[in-house]
Order: C-alpha cells, then sequence, then structure tokens
C-alpha cells in the first residue's frame, strides 16, 4: 500500500524503485481524476440517441474492476445515460497504457451548436470543449413493402440507388414519392434501361449527404 501524493489533475507516470537498483516505470499509470483523451463520434443530429464513446484515464479501476462511484456524464450540460464501462479499452493481456472506455447514449442537443462534454467522478471531474456538435435532423421517407440493403450514390445523374429484394431502388432529389418508371418523365426512361429500375423514389432534401431511408 502507498499514500498517494499531492499532484495536479491528470495521468501521471508511475516509479517503482527497487532495493537492487532497478527501476520499474508503468506510464500514465495513474490519473489525478479523470482525464478524457477522445470522444466518439464528435458530432450527432440534434435528436440524439446515438452511441456514444469516451476514451481516457482515471474512470475507474484498472484490471477488470467496476467503474468509479460517482460517475458521471454531461453533454452540453444535459445528463447522458452510461451504458457500459471497460476498465481495458484495447482489450489486451498487457496494454502499453490503462486506457479505459465509457459508453453512453447523446442526449438531444440544439441544432448548429458545439457542445462540451464533461466527465466527473469522486475524485474530480474534467472537460472536452466543444466535443460534440449538433447537425439538423436528416429527412426520412418511409418506402411501405420495401427492404433496401446497399446503397451507391451517382454523382453524374444526381441520383442515390438502393438494392431491394427484386429491383434497384432510385432516389433522385426532386420530390417525394414512389413512382413506375413511365410516369417518370426522361430520367425514368434512362435509368429504368441502364439499370433495369421498375421503381424509383424521388425526394427533395437541402443537403444531399444528409438523407436517410426508413424502410
Amino acid at each position: 500500500m502507498v499514500t498517494t501524493p499531492p499532484g495536479q489533475r491528470g495521468p501521471v507516470p508511475v516509479y517503482t524503485f527497487i532495493s537492487d537498483g532497478g527501476v520499474q516505470l508503468a506510464p500514465d499509470a495513474f490519473s489525478y481524476g479523470p482525464t478524457i483523451l477522445q470522444v466518439t463520434p464528435d458530432m450527432s443530429n440534434a435528436s440524439g440517441g446515438g452511441a456514444g464513446l469516451i476514451y481516457g484515464y482515471g474512470f475507474g479501476p484498472t484490471g477488470n474492476g467496476p467503474a468509479s462511484p460517482g460517475l458521471t456524464v454531461t453533454v452540453g450540460g444535459t445528463p447522458a445515460t452510461i451504458t457500459g464501462f471497460n476498465s481495458n479499452a484495447y482489450g489486451l493481456e498487457v496494454v502499453p497504457y490503462p486506457l479505459q472506455a465509457i459508453y453512453f447514449t447523446i442526449p438531444a442537443g440544439t441544432t448548429g451548436n458545439s457542445a462540451d462534454v464533461s466527465v466527473a467522478t469522486n475524485a474530480g471531474s474534467t472537460v472536452s470543449h466543444n466535443a460534440m456538435t449538433y447537425l439538423a435532423n436528416p429527412p426520412q421517407y418511409s418506402l411501405p413493402g420495401s427492404s433496401l440493403a446497399q446503397g451507391v450514390y451517382d454523382p453524374v445523374r444526381d441520383v442515390y440507388y438502393f438494392t431491394d429484394t427484386n429491383v434497384i431502388r432510385g432516389f433522385f432529389l426532386v420530390a417525394r414519392g414512389v413512382v413506375d418508371t413511365d410516369q417518370c418523365p426522361s430520367a425514368g426512361a434512362e435509368h429504368a434501361a441502364d439499370f433495369g429500375v421498375s421503381r424509383f423514389l424521388r425526394i427533395t432534401a437541402s443537403s444531399r449527404s444528409r438523407i436517410s431511408v426508413r424502410t
């Protein structure tokens, strides 16, 4: 047993001096309070609900111990639900650093805001500033009866193609709705001939990179 000397907040190396003159070094083996190294992902829809992960030190005992008492996570001041803790984030028997991980559910936020992410334990707290950026919720369009699997974007025709059970679905950034190829003027005939598409879902969105499809 040893008594921890006073120190500055954050991880510090631990040295062991042996009577025969030998020295052992454990890098970042002790942390004065929690330390955040990375928050991933660093962005979320404004509605939240996604899975978040925080890497760092001092979230709990090393080894296979539980999280520290009083462990909490907040995003932009809003408490986040902690869903898991990993005292060995590397998943290795011998690790270079005592890296730990907290799993949490990202709370809702305000579109366009970059929020601070905070971790607190009974030993202290730490903040990663502007670690989570909230984006506008992507538009969602239902396609009843579909079973979409994989998709690819065609920048030449400005169309998203998705594989369905026995057809290819083409998603246009024009208008909403599912129409038969014979109801889709020139574009419908062209793509039907090129790809054997039997139906199209035509959609409108302000940002083509944020379109999502809900089946």
